[in-house]
């Protein structure tokens, strides 16, 4: 896409997809304009991110050193750095089976999503449950990365989960088994998603976990 305020400046070509070059001809400028702009948009290669400027600045800096072939122009470029920073992951929950008499267990299956391309490492998130609390003593289960390094107590209701890598462009799962000692619908919501890569996403749906009475005999 490309939009400009210079008199003449159809002579603009683009690289393909993922090329690196933009050529300029024939841009025009009448007489008492004192500056016209190019505006060209760019986007950055698949994988790559740049999450500080400070810390990274070379690979995702435009400066004069970039600009070759001018004529009749000065290179005035000051050099100009681009973050590029990945989506953060979505999280999403369940209960199943998603009714249980007292005392029994049903599994808990938090889904991350990833909509990057790159891997996201190091997540994080937590969940609180109120009138409820994990079934047996274990680590989680679950398809994650990392997801069994997160070993729980039975009766925790305060649940952290850390050190799980979440797959490019996929998505993978942790589980753990809850239970509830009190006969009503019992609802949760887990924190947004933090990963090394992305600060926290959203909030996860909030799903609901029916506990009945035991049927007497």
């Amino acid at each position: 896409q490309i939009s400009s305020t210079c008199t003449n400046a159809g002579g603009i070509t683009l690289a393909p997809n993922a090329g690196t070059t933009i050529s300029v001809t024939g841009a025009t400028m009448p007489n008492g304009q004192a500056s016209c702009t190019i505006d060209v948009l760019v986007g950055n290669v698949p994988g790559q991110v740049n999450p500080s400027c400070v810390a990274n600045p070379a690979a995702f800096t435009n400066g004069p050193g970039n600009i070759a072939g001018l004529a009749n122009i000065a290179n005035g470029v000051v050099p100009s750095c681009l973050v590029v920073t990945p989506s953060a992951p979505s999280i999403a929950i369940a209960f199943g089976p998603p009714s249980v008499g007292i005392g029994v267990a049903s599994t808990l299956t938090y889904t991350i999503t990833n909509p990057n391309n790159i891997a996201l490492t190091a997540a994080t998130f937590t969940n609180t449950l109120l009138n409820l609390s994990v079934q047996a003593a274990g680590p989680a289960g679950g398809t994650c990365l990392g997801a069994n390094g997160n070993v729980l107590a039975a009766g925790q209701t305060a649940l952290t989960f850390s050190s799980l890598t979440i797959p490019a462009s996929g998505s993978c799962t942790v589980t753990v088994p809850v239970t509830s000692g009190a006969v009503g619908v019992w609802p949760t919501t887990a924190s947004g998603v933090t990963t090394a890569q992305t600060a926290a996403g959203p909030v996860s749906n909030t799903a609901s976990l029916t506990v009945t009475a035991a049927t007497p005999t």
